[in-house]
């Protein structure tokens, strides 16, 4: 596939749809403009086999599709390109036939065409020629129709009543953000274009504009108050610009101070910058800014901001930036916008649905740099600082390990004196060593003696304590009065002492110093205190 040659065709079928105010697609759809870069036809025939293109589209396009196939077709430029066109042109002979003129005098008189057209092939020849008188138009606009799908208008030329009508469609008038009524002074692009069920000519108009500064600032005034009581200006809306924005989604002009102003200024921050070149002047400028705007919102995580700028100039040249559509597509972005258009007495309607806005693209390089050169700074100023700790710290080290040097040396002095005492007392111990076993072997023989001595007398004062508690313990032995002739008496295993316990027909156990007996009450007689 041939992709110079691809995209070419793309930039010409952008093109042709805006003179003909029309969408790309209707011009030619993607997969005929691959199927021409990939095949390159060369004649009417082959042009006509491709999937998209028939036979009223290759009347209308086919020159100049056939054109730049051959300027792009393998270095053969003008040969094989004007070989392509005479080819073209001699295929379509029946429906571009040239006039060919007889000098007769004075007049001109047009030859006879060999073969007649239809009207349908008439016309699409017709709009074909028309095609390309795209204009410019300033008029007064006498009517207005606004229908479903497509507005219906004329303008007049307010000096000699001359007229001429006027369509659009829908979304283009919407995008265009002008409200028209009649009496307005309007500007319009378009190309002339005749519809071929009525045979009627029209503008087809692809851009509308407001004429002169009055209208403009009484539509600026209107939209600004419909905008403000829908919030889109509201603050609460608004999301912060992160700091730090290292990946930013740019759209501008590839031309002019802009970019420029707006990339030096960034370039020591050192960020990730994804530019989408758009116009910036103009209604045209609406329909690029916002696919550039639907374009990164399709991936809104890779960026942090998306970032409008252009420089500043009249109310009439910011007149894309005060359109309804392009407010409506900033406040709905996925990706917090920052925008820096024109100067501060120019605040567009645009600016003021952003997220955050700036004065310039200088101003919004910089605002978007100051969290990086801060950071920056404040490194610079945190790895100074840090050197200075670094050598207050060695210094203080070095100042500790000479304190403990000198206080480990001190340590040592006296360690060492210490172990010469104590070595001295050692030495004069082992000399008094003897003299201190033979005291300790006194002392244990003296003390054998007094040992026994205590131990003997303690033993004869633990026999006569013995024999007194033995003789104790006859005396309170129970068994003892139990062989002096008494007795207990026990009811239910227990010792009963009065007789007020018992009764008749009791059972009780009487034990004897020598065996048991058990017996039964059969009397009870009154207690008497002795």
């Amino acid at each position: 596939m041939n992709y110079e040659l691809l995209n070419a065709l793309r930039s010409w079928r952008d093109e042709q749809a805006r003179v003909e105010g029309i969408e790309g697609y209707r011009v030619l759809n993607n997969s005929a403009l691959e199927e021409l870069a990939r095949t390159l036809p060369r004649d009417k025939d082959a042009l006509c086999q491709i999937k998209g293109i028939k036979d009223a589209k290759c009347r209308r396009y086919g020159k100049a599709l056939l054109g730049m196939i051959g300027l792009f077709s393998d270095g053969k430029v003008e040969s094989e390109g004007e070989k392509a066109i005479h080819v073209f042109e001699q295929s379509l002979a029946a429906s571009n036939q040239k006039k060919e003129t007889e000098t007769n005098g004075t007049e001109t008189v047009p030859s006879v065409p060999v073969e007649p057209l239809s009207v349908s092939q008439f016309l699409d020849s017709l709009n074909l020629e028309l095609s390309g008188m795209a204009a410019r138009i300033k008029g007064e606009v006498s009517s207005v129709d606004v229908r479903e799908r497509v507005v219906y208008f004329s303008l007049k030329d307010s000096e000699d009543e001359s007229l001429v009508s006027c369509l659009i469609f829908r979304y283009q008038y919407e995008v265009s953000g002008v409200k028209l009524a009649i009496g307005d002074e309007v500007i319009v692009e378009g190309a002339p274009d005749i519809y071929k069920p009525s045979g009627r000519l029209s503008l087809k108009v692809g851009i509308i504009e407001y004429a002169g500064e009055g209208e403009l600032k009484k539509a600026y005034e209107m939209l600004f108050k419909k905008l403000e009581l829908s919030g889109a200006f509201s603050p609460e809306r608004k999301r912060a610009i992160p700091e730090f924005a290292d990946s930013i989604a740019l759209i501008t002009s590839k031309e002019g101070a802009a970019i420029g102003d707006f990339t030096m200024n960034l370039a020591r921050a050192g960020v990730h910058v994804d530019f989408y070149p758009t116009l910036v002047e103009g209604k045209k400028a609406v329909f690029e800014i916002i696919e550039a705007i639907r374009f990164f919102n399709q991936t809104p995580e890779k960026y942090d901001t998306l970032v409008v700028i252009r420089g500043g100039g009249s109310l009439e040249s910011l007149q894309a930036f005060n359109t309804e559509a392009l407010v409506n597509e900033i406040v709905a972005s996925k990706i917090p916008v920052l925008a820096g258009i024109g100067h501060e007495r120019d605040v567009s309607l645009v600016a003021l649905a952003a997220d955050h806005m700036v004065s310039t693209p200088t101003a919004t390089a910089r605002y978007l740099s100051i969290s990086w050169d801060e950071a920056r700074s404040n490194l610079a100023r945190q790895s100074l600082a840090l050197d200075g700790s670094v050598r207050e710290f060695q210094q203080a080290i070095q100042m500790r390990i000479t304190r403990g040097e000198e206080a480990i040396r001190l340590a040592l002095e006296s360690i060492s004196s210490r172990i010469g005492v104590a070595r001295g007392n050692f030495r004069e111990a082992m000399a008094l060593f003897p003299s201190y076993c033979r005291t300790i072997e006194n002392r244990i023989e003296n003390a054998r003696a007094l040992w026994k001595s205590s131990l003997d007398a303690g033993l004869v004062l633990a026999r006569e304590n013995l024999r007194d508690s033995e003789e104790r313990i006859r005396q309170y032995d129970p068994m003892r009065a139990l062989r002096l002739g008494y007795s207990l008496v026990r009811k239910e295993g227990k010792i009963i002492r009065e007789s007020g316990r018992l009764a008749v027909g009791d059972q009780i156990d009487i034990q004897l110093s020598r065996g048991r007996v058990e017996s039964k009450i059969t009397g009870l007689t009154e207690s008497t205190e002795l």
